[in-house]
């Protein structure tokens, strides 16, 4: 994993997994283009008191069980499914989420982690129509 000025990313064609042996060290960004499993916690070492260290995002399905995820924010353009893990961080999901018998305890995005608008090309958006 990278620094906080120049975090890691890792491009990943398939699907991701994450099991209680991992241990996810610094700053990164996971971008994965299929499912990501993880199961029985990770080690992500707070390296920032007030902010997230890892992100993964993922274009499929995301099941997060057994364990505590600290530090991570998890964002996927399908489900997200919580069962018997405590996440502290962020989860954004654009499908269906479910959590059972689990915990999720916010922690601030970092800026590092995060996409830029700053510098984006302004787009008109229809926000209502009638007819």
């Amino acid at each position: 994993m990278g620094t906080s000025s120049n975090p890691e990313i890792i491009h990943i064609i398939g699907d991701l997994t994450i099991n209680s042996s991992a241990s996810l060290n610094g700053f990164g960004l996971f971008l994965v283009e299929g499912h990501v499993f993880a199961n029985g916690g990770a080690t992500i070492p707070q390296m920032d008191p007030d902010k997230i260290n890892v992100a993964i995002y993922s274009t499929l399905n995301m099941v997060i069980s057994n364990g505590t995820y600290p530090n991570v924010m998890f964002y996927t353009n399908s489900d997200f499914q919580i069962t018997n893990a405590i996440i502290t961080g962020h989860v954004i999901s654009l499908g269906n989420s479910e959590m059972v018998s689990g915990g999720l305890y916010h922690k601030g995005a970092n800026p590092i982690l995060l996409p830029s608008t700053e510098n984006a090309k302004k787009r008109a958006k229809v926000i209502s129509y009638y007819e």
